[in-house]
Parts: structure tokens; sequence; C-alpha cells
């Protein structure tokens, strides 16, 4: 799981990136005995891990770093 994040912190592809985290996000998830997969109330099916995915690919493009 370490190996993971690290090399996570590397990649340049967002789908690497997910890859990468992919089961981490779902350990977390499993061990706070939550699921990532969720219905809106319009009945759409979306992933809070996808999420967490784009929150972490995205963290460092604050418009104030630049």
């Amino acid at each position: 799981m370490t190996q993971s994040l690290l090399e996570s912190a590397e990649a340049f592809e967002p789908e690497e990136v997910e890859r990468l985290l992919h089961d981490v996000v779902a350990r977390l998830f499993k061990d706070a005995g939550a699921s990532y997969k969720r219905t809106s109330a319009s009945g759409e099916d979306y992933s809070i891990a996808d999420s967490v995915y784009y929150e972490y690919i995205h963290w460092f493009d604050m418009p104030w770093e630049a």
C-alpha cells in the first residue's frame, strides 16, 4: 500500500494515478465500513472514489500557487 502511494506521487497520467490508488482507497472505505459507490437522489450512480482521485491529481493546480 505504501509503495502505491509513493508511486502515485510520481505518476503523470491520471489513469495511472487512479490505478495505483484504487486499492488504497478501496481499503480505506472498507475499513471505515462505508461504500464509495453511491446513488444520487435522481437515481444516477456515482463514486466518491472518483472525487478522491480528482482531488489528489489536481491538488497542486491551485490558482494561488501560480
